[in-house]
């Protein structure tokens, strides 16, 4: 018998969650090196012991907000038991244009300035979730797919779709984020076809929805 998970204290999510909210708010209004945790704690009604039980300083409450911001797109794009497929990376590719929007929408100073830490953190969870996806191929997974390669094609796939939904941000936003995912992957379907060989299930041209 498997010891039972202890469940998260409520008080302590709930203060993170007033932590994450007040420095959400202040980012958008305040440059990071400008923001104390001063100004955290007062906005957020708790005192500065409380925030140093939760974060060491205010880097790793900003690693920790991106972090949430960018969970918070994935699982309201993508269902709990989705696999890879044509759907789920089109989902994958809307979250991440609208993520980027949304941060420099509402946080330009601070978009620009933690652009490195950005694009470290968003890629690494961008290769964590496509890998994951792709481990629930089972039956499915094309024969030599190993763990390995997974691995390789998930990075492959995340650095380019933040590549891609970068340079949307970038130029200025000039189609829907659905169209961008739905034209992007059938060109890289084409590309597949092009070079002789046949496209992973999730991007293949024709029929590829599920």
């Amino acid at each position: 018998m498997q010891p039972q998970e202890e469940k998260p204290d409520p008080r302590v999510l709930r203060t993170r969650q007033l932590i994450l909210d007040a420095f959400r708010s202040l980012i958008q209004t305040k440059d990071l090196k400008d923001i104390t945790v001063g100004d955290i704690t007062e906005r957020a009604t708790i005192n500065r012991a409380t925030f140093y039980a939760h974060y060491a300083d205010k880097y790793e409450l900003m690693d920790a907000t991106l972090t949430t911001m960018f969970w918070e797109g994935i699982q309201g794009k993508l269902q709990c038991h989705a696999e890879f497929s044509r759907s789920s990376l089109a989902s994958i590719v809307v979250t991440v244009c609208e993520f980027h929007r949304d941060l420099s929408t509402h946080c330009l100073k601070n978009y620009e300035a933690t652009g490195p830490l950005l694009e470290k953190k968003v890629k690494a969870l961008l290769q964590e979730v496509l890998f994951q996806l792709m481990r629930q191929w089972d039956a499915r997974r094309p024969a030599g797919f190993d763990e390995a390669t997974a691995c390789a094609v998930s990075t492959m796939l995340a650095w380019s779709i933040y590549g891609l939904a970068y340079a949307w941000n970038a130029d200025g936003r000039r189609v829907p984020p659905a169209e961008l995912a739905e034209t992007s992957l059938t060109a890289l379907a084409h590309v597949f076809a092009d070079i002789g060989m046949a496209a992973p299930r999730g991007v293949e041209a024709v029929g590829g929805s599920d």
